[in-house]
């Protein structure tokens, strides 16, 4: 299988990649905004710890470690573009399900609406 074309985001997608990967393998994000087909904030992360399980290797980048989970989550954004996903739930790194609503207009869009909502924080964790 062929690795996932990131269309020039690899830093957007490298920095929610190793979050929820390494970080959060048991999430849900709330509001995830999409900007230009990759991940721009989200307004917070509910996550469950587990016991940890066999580390990883680190490969170059996310697009050559991307499953097929990974990969139809990529496309799922870039399809959406620009909007919120109000919800990702991920499961052992892996993203599961998204959910949001759809306007009479298409797009996805949080509780706030895709062009007045702003993300309360950046990606990167404190």
């Amino acid at each position: 299988m062929s690795a996932v074309d990131l269309k020039g985001k690899d830093a957007d997608w490298t920095q929610l990649f190793n979050m929820i990967t390494v970080e959060c393998p048991h999430a849900r994000v709330e509001n995830l905004v999409v900007v230009d087909g990759a991940p721009w904030g989200y307004t917070y992360i509910d996550f469950t710890r587990a016991r940890p399980r066999e580390e990883q290797r680190a490969a170059p980048g996310p697009s050559d470690r991307m499953n097929p989970d990974w990969q139809w989550f990529v496309r799922e954004c870039q399809e959406l573009r620009d909007g919120i996903i109000t919800e990702v739930h991920f499961r052992d790194g892996n993203p599961i399900t998204i959910r949001g609503v759809k306007s009479a207009m298409g797009r996805i869009n949080g509780l706030l609406g895709g062009d007045r909502a702003k993300p309360q924080r950046a990606l990167a964790l404190a």
